[in-house]
C-alpha cells in the first residue's frame, strides 16, 4: 500500500523487490543488519498482516541519501485497554499494600 507518489526528493516502495540493488549499495544497507534487504525481505514474508512501505530520500542529483522503513501494524485497542486496566489494579493493590504495612 503507497500512500504516496514519487517526487523529486523521494522515493517510495511497497516492497524490498521494488528496490533496485544500485540503492542498496549507495547507502551501504547490505552492511547494517537491521536494514539489510534480506533481515527486511523475511519480515514482509513471515508477516503478512504487517504493511511495509519505504521511503528513499534523493539529493538533487538523484542519488539515495537516505532509507526509511515503515512498519503499520492493526491490532484491537481493547486488548491494549485491558491490559492497561489489568496493570492499574496491580499497581493499586502494590500501593494498597506499602500502605497498609511499611
Amino acid at each position: 500500500m503507497i500512500c504516496c507518489s514519487n517526487t523529486n526528493t523521494a522515493l517510495f516502495f511497497s516492497s524490498i523487490d521494488e528496490i533496485p540493488s544500485q540503492i542498496w549499495e549507495t547507502l551501504s544497507c547490505t552492511k547494517n543488519i537491521y536494514f539489510h534487504p534480506h533481515f527486511l525481505k523475511s519480515l514482509e514474508k513471515n508477516h503478512p498482516e504487517i504493511i511495509f512501505s519505504y521511503i528513499i530520500l534523493v539529493d538533487e542529483q538523484q542519488q539515495p541519501t537516505a532509507f526509511a522503513s515503515i512498519k503499520v501494524i492493526d491490532f484491537q485497542l481493547n486488548s491494549i485497554k485491558n491490559d492497561f486496566e489489568f496493570l492499574k489494579i496491580l499497581v493499586e493493590n502494590c500501593m494498597f499494600s506499602l500502605i497498609k504495612n511499611p
